[in-house]
């Protein structure tokens, strides 16, 4: 509805029916605004604001974990996951998007079914992972994806590295060093680590990322970035000149300040 210079969408308050594809419910039913909130995924989504009155209807308690900046599921959180697995993933980008904590037994929920969120398409795990590159607390984020234990599933491919949880540590203390990068910068040095030393790795950096539908621009980026790694090792043995024209430009800067560390 066009209302006022703005789009609003509008939909009946409803109940679902079962979800068996672990998406979607196979049916849903017209219903109170009570049971409405009590079918959604966290406390703070499950509030409405009446525009008339003026007035905001809170069943689940969405008012206080705002305020206390927490993301809880509504209910129980195991089954709340089970409706749906793409919420846990989307727990662990509502708290990069808003720098919020996971509450402890929606966090929980999340560590015991982390598996199944391999249940959802691809283009759904893309979308939750670009939005969370593209958050203000990303490292947050990436703190919950690695508690959370979601880092090991989506990052699957990477598992045969012995040192993979050093490698994982290592992207987010490099994105650490860096601010007001776009999330394709982001996301490229976050590969970073997972193919240092271990040049044969870019092609399973490469088949991820189109596994998982992110474009040829990041992919582009990535490669990019292999290039100078492959530079900065064989730092001592480029002429002067070229030495210092790495050093100075933006591209140098990044890598030298992960050396540093």
């Amino acid at each position: 509805v066009q209302f006022d210079g703005f789009q609003v969408e509008v939909a009946t308050f409803r109940t679902d029916g079962e979800y068996k594809d672990g998406r979607h419910p196979t049916e849903v039913k017209f219903a109170t605004p009570q049971e409405d909130a009590l079918r959604r995924d966290f406390t703070i989504n499950a509030m409405f604001y009446d525009p008339l009155n003026k007035t905001i209807y809170d069943f689940v308690e969405g008012r206080k974990d705002l305020n206390a900046q927490i993301i809880k599921a509504v209910g129980d959180a195991s089954k709340r996951f089970e409706e749906d697995k793409l919420r846990m993933l989307r727990a662990v980008r509502f708290s990069a998007q808003l720098d919020f904590a996971i509450e402890e037994q929606t966090l929980k929920a999340i560590q015991k079914k982390r598996r199944e969120v391999m249940v959802v398409s691809k283009e759904r795990i893309h979308q939750e992972l670009t939005k969370m590159f593209a958050s203000k607390a990303l490292l947050r984020g990436l703190k919950y994806l690695k508690e959370t234990h979601l880092n090991e599933v989506l990052l699957e491919s990477f598992k045969n590295f012995k040192d993979f949880e050093n490698r994982f540590d290592k992207s987010v203390q490099l994105l650490k060093n860096f601010k007001n990068l776009d999330e394709t910068t982001k996301l490229s040095l976050f590969f970073h680590p997972f193919f240092e030393n271990t040049f044969n790795s870019l092609s399973a950096i490469e088949d991820f990322l189109k596994d998982f539908k992110f474009s040829s621009q990041i992919i582009k980026a990535i490669k990019f970035n292999f290039e100078q790694l492959k530079w900065m090792q064989t730092f001592m043995t480029h002429r002067e000149g070229e030495v210092l024209e790495f050093i100075f430009s933006p591209e140098g800067k990044t890598f030298l300040s992960y050396y540093a560390e």
